[in-house]
């Protein structure tokens, strides 16, 4: 087992469907496949980072409902420490509907449920916890009181906090002087920046993006880019450019989350920047094979038979690592 890696968790019960073409207004289709199970971003960061062979502690809130037992008997299942998942009557577990294209690409709809009561006494309840770890990893499908909770515990103890600034919002301002590292996706950067939208970035698009990101606070960006890869800078000018894999895309749900998990994996490993990122487009590629998130979040040795594959076939480079110009 690694270092301990704490988990800001959000649960949702996932549902997908598989749909022929995209729909238009009022139109109603016959879905061709369909997938429920356990979901959320912290649920997935924490089933993808136990999977790999870390000891993660969960903090979460879910409903006393069917979906919440759901969550209850995968962890046990999966043997995650749930001893910090609080249950409530105040609202039903989260809900998540996606609708995949046949390329793999989605869109969904969240309702956060019970995320919404995560509070501010449930983060203290497992202070020892997040004192003790090595990285506490955030996301932003709960509310601002227990993230900043959970940051005041940890900014003078933990090694590294990590924060996926999803689903895209407006955050605390001064939230990322206390984040280490931050892992947007192309749409949460450019709102994160407050700067329109753009899809395919160059060389140079990455570095003016990642720099204006670093101006935010954080020490090390891991910016992922759909279809393009992935890229990392950080504020001692250093720069990566990770290209995307070729696998075979059936659903694109749940790559973010596998990719943060494997990165969580990584740098709790002391791994080097190259090396985490790309074990994490490893990891979140591989998800992409597999419709749904559950089911689809890798082994440790499903991650190293492609890794063994890919070095015996293309070897591994360090030319993507450079200094910023």
């Amino acid at each position: 087992m690694t270092s301990k890696i704490c988990v800001l968790g959000s649960y949702v019960c996932q549902m997908s469907v598989i749909l022929p073409h995209e729909p238009i207004l009022g139109e109603t289709i016959v879905a061709q496949q369909f997938d429920m199970g356990q979901g959320g971003k912290g649920h997935n960061v924490a089933i993808g980072i136990n999977r790999l062979g870390a000891e993660v502690v969960l903090i979460e809130k879910i409903g006393h409902d069917m979906f919440g037992k759901m969550a209850l008997e995968c962890y046990a299942d999966e043997g995650i420490d749930s001893r910090f998942i609080q249950r409530t009557d105040q609202s039903s577990s989260g809900i998540g509907l996606v609708y995949i294209q046949k390329n793999g690409e989605n869109t969904a709809a969240y309702y956060p449920g019970a995320n919404n009561y995560l509070a501010e006494e449930d983060v203290e309840k497992a202070r020892e916890e997040i004192q003790s770890a090595s990285i506490l990893y955030l996301q932003l499908e709960i509310p601002d009181e227990p993230i900043l909770a959970a940051v005041s515990l940890a900014h003078t103890n933990v090694n590294k906090i990590i924060l996926n600034p999803a689903p895209a919002r407006t955050i605390p301002q001064d939230l990322l002087q206390y984040v280490d590292v931050l892992t947007p996706n192309q749409v949460e950067a450019f709102t994160l920046v407050n700067e329109d939208y753009q899809k395919d970035l160059t060389r140079k698009d990455m570095e003016n993006l990642g720099t204006a990101l670093l101006d935010l606070g954080p020490s090390e960006v891991f910016l992922t880019l759909g279809s393009q890869g992935a890229f990392y800078i950080n504020q001692e000018g250093n720069s990566i450019f990770q290209p995307c894999l070729e696998v075979d895309v059936v659903d694109t749900v749940g790559a973010g989350d596998a990719f943060n998990a494997a990165l969580c994996f990584a740098l709790a490993n002391n791994s080097s920047p190259e090396e985490a990122l790309f074990r994490a487009c490893v990891n979140g590629a591989l998800t992409t094979t597999r419709i749904g998130v559950f089911n689809a979040l890798p082994t440790s040795a499903e991650v190293e038979e492609f890794i063994a594959a890919y070095n015996s076939s293309s070897g591994k480079s360090n030319e993507n690592l450079l200094p910023r110009q």
